[in-house]
Order: C-alpha cells, then sequence, then structure tokens
C-alpha cells in the first residue's frame, strides 16, 4: 500500500507537475515544476526544503548507545553534541562504507539516524553485549532536510 508523509498534502499543492514517483512506499514528488530552473536558483540563492520523510529512521538509545556508535562509525559520535546532528557513514568490519546518513545527538545516550536503505538488522546483529537498544521509528517521524 502506497503511503504519504506528514507533509504530503503541503507538497501535493505545490507539485504543479502532479509527478509522484515510489519512494521507501511513499509517495514523493519527482518535481513540483515543468523546469527546474525556479528551484534551481532558489537553492542556489536561497534555500531549499526537501520532504525526507520516507528515510529509514532509528533510534539508538542505552548506556551503551555512543560506544555502539562510535565502534560501526566514520565520524566520532562524541564530537557530536547533543542537539547536534553530523553526516557519517557506517563502516563493516573491513572498512568498506555500508551506508551513509544523518546521526542526531537527541539527548544523553539516545541518538536517531537516518538511512537511504533498511540497516535494522545489520545495526541488531552488531549490538553485541552493549547496553543499548535499537529501535525502527521510520513511521513515527516525518522530516524535512
Amino acid at each position: 500500500m502506497i503511503r504519504t508523509t506528514p507533509f504530503h498534502e503541503r507538497t501535493s499543492a505545490l507539485n504543479e507537475t502532479h509527478l509522484w514517483s515510489h519512494w521507501s512506499g511513499h509517495l514523493a514528488a519527482n518535481r513540483y515544476q515543468m523546469s527546474d530552473k525556479l528551484e534551481y536558483f532558489a537553492v542556489r540563492n536561497a534555500a531549499g526544503l526537501f520532504d525526507s520523510s520516507p528515510l529509514h529512521k532509528y533510534r539508538i538509545s542505552g548506556r551503551g548507545a555512543e560506544a555502539f556508535l562510535a565502534g560501526i562509525l566514520a565520524r566520532d559520535i562524541r564530537a557530536c553534541r547533543e542537539g547536534h546532528a553530523q553526516y557519517t557513514c557506517w563502516l563493516d568490519d573491513r572498512g568498506f562504507v555500508v551506508e551513509d546518513g544523518i546521526v542526531l545527538h537527541q539527548a544523553p545516550d539516545e541518538y536517531l539516524l537516518t538511512s537511504a536503505e533498511p540497516n535494522f538488522a545489520w545495526f541488531a546483529d552488531r549490538l553485541g553485549r552493549l547496553d543499548a537498544r535499537i529501535a525502527e521509528v521510520s513511521d513515527d517521524l516525518g522530516t524535512l532536510a
């Protein structure tokens, strides 16, 4: 079943082309106007806003959450202060990139991680004996980028 994001009503009203695609089971606008020119100049000279709600989202929490993320992320999660976010990627045991996303340090011992592809099982397999939990929260949160 195709789902809509929390922002669908607003984006639908702005979508002059009525062109939609499927992204992780959600309707996503391909473009909002027939020409990309206005969007290009808006992003170039001011700002752009993107409905990124279809991204997979995971809440990592517990006393071992920071240690868990420090063991799999390429960037130092300890440098990400509470209330801040950083772009990062996660690595396999050989140091190869598995995926990339944004990690948000929400509260002490609590992080939110986004991913374009489903990675829940990959993360869960690496928790080991750390005092950390991972929860799939994709359907609970709409996101804008």
